[in-house]
């Protein structure tokens, strides 16, 4: 209390909350307040928009935010995902994804020894896309190197994940 009294002498607060994020105490206070004083904005999407990427895009940020997370520091940034074929029936999606690195090295540790690292990956990603989308999921992995692929505005447009000034 004495904290919050000494930055209430500091600044002038609209409210103070004292609160918990860890015990939950106060959340809802703090959030039905901040709302209240929130202005309507402009509506840029329709209420059914969920993202401005289509669904293809959605799927290969997903595999890339696996593969970040599995290899952790070892594979930098220098990972594309490319969906290069995709079948849906009724039950079950087909996916293929080829996932691009800069270096050999990375290749290495994207398959892992035996194969472990890109089976980790595929079978988490293949877990979550089966969740999003509501179907079976069949997850292919293939890895590429081109080299220095993220200074090639040819190669960035070719994997559709940069815009290209003509």
């Amino acid at each position: 209390m004495r904290l919050i009294a000494a930055w209430s002498q500091r600044y002038q607060f609209k409210e103070i909350f004292p609160l918990s994020a860890l015990q939950g105490n106060n959340l809802q206070e703090l959030l039905k307040t901040t709302k209240a004083l929130l202005k309507e904005g402009v509506m840029y999407f329709d209420p059914e928009t969920y993202c401005d990427h289509d669904e293809n895009f959605l799927i290969s940020e997903l595999i890339r935010e696996k593969i970040l997370y599995y290899t952790k520091e070892e594979v930098p940034h220098s990972v594309a995902v490319i969906l290069e074929n995709r079948h849906e029936t009724e039950t079950k999606i087909y996916i293929q994804a080829l996932i691009i690195v800069e270096k050999p090295t990375q290749k290495g540790i994207l398959i892992g020894k035996q194969g472990k690292m890109i089976t980790s990956i595929r079978m988490s990603a293949q877990k979550e896309l089966r969740f999003i989308l509501g179907k079976r999921v069949e997850l292919e992995c293939y890895v590429r190197v081109e080299e220095n692929w993220r200074n090639k505005e040819s190669k960035i447009a070719q994997f559709g994940i940069g815009e290209v000034d003509e």
